[in-house]
């Protein structure tokens, strides 16, 4: 028995107006690094959830920062 948590790709949809009233719409979708990275069996649920919290930050920070790139991308 392990747990493991539902990891989720970041998904934006976005619509921008200009000035001369035109719309711009889009989707933009971000997968999760967590997805790559292998279970570890035999760890404790408490070092597992420790390790877990400590990269969640981080990930999250990475996901926005390649979102942001692929929004001015797509302008």
């Amino acid at each position: 028995m392990y747990i493991q948590p539902d990891v989720k790709d970041l998904v934006v949809g976005y619509k921008l107006y200009d000035t001369t009233g035109t719309v711009k719409t889009g989707s933009i979708t971000i997968t999760n690094t967590e997805k790559t990275k292998n279970l570890r069996f035999f760890q404790s649920w408490k070092s597992a959830t420790s390790e877990y919290l400590s990269n969640y930050d981080i990930d999250v920070t990475a996901m926005s920062k390649a979102f942001v790139n692929k929004l001015v991308d797509a302008l």
